[in-house]
């Protein structure tokens, strides 16, 4: 046998082994995309999980989380009001913080589905609404843009019995 045949030979061999490797790679990587894509989704609703968890388990912050998002901040006293603004920021927070891992796409596709829906029925209550209309600069533009977009397009919406007329204000 030729040294030519056999040096060819072992290009062919050394190049499919490469190719080989690539799509291995190509395999995994995309594994762990996905897989850190669903930690990063996790820790979003671990999150605003955390973060609600007093509205179940603590009847003050129930009460005043109930007052708010059925009647808006003008139905909590001074007090209150400062409790649910501190609350209302650390869980739109939350959100925002998914829609800025979504823009980067570090969650899953299904992101849609399930973190924005929520957002949206928070922002139909009229707590969160008169919240928004109070705190919004505090938040990134397109984040902004996003919340706003949702509460122009709110539909009347039913909330622990009561239904709440969404208010559209354009602001200019």
């Amino acid at each position: 046998m030729n040294w030519d045949v056999i040096g060819a030979l072992a290009e062919l061999v050394g190049a499919a082994a490469v190719v080989v490797s690539l799509l291995y790679l190509a395999r995994q990587m995309r594994e762990a995309t996905t897989q850190a894509k669903v930690s990063n989704m996790h820790s979003v609703l671990s999150y605003i999980a955390g973060v609600t968890g007093p509205i179940v388990t603590d009847p003050n912050v129930t009460d005043v989380y109930h007052r708010a998002t059925a009647g808006g901040l003008g139905a909590l006293d001074d007090d209150d009001r400062i409790r649910f603004i501190y609350l209302a920021t650390l869980i739109i927070r939350g959100f925002e913080d998914a829609y800025v891992m979504k823009a980067h796409e570090a969650l899953p596709e299904w992101y849609d589905t399930v973190v924005e829906p929520v957002l949206a029925d928070l922002m139909a209550m009229p707590g969160f609404r008169d919240y928004w209309d109070l705190r919004r600069a505090i938040f990134t533009d397109d984040f902004r843009s996003l919340v706003d977009g949702m509460r122009d397009s709110q539909e009347p919406r039913v909330f622990y019995g009561h239904t709440h007329e969404a208010e559209v204000s354009k602001e200019g």
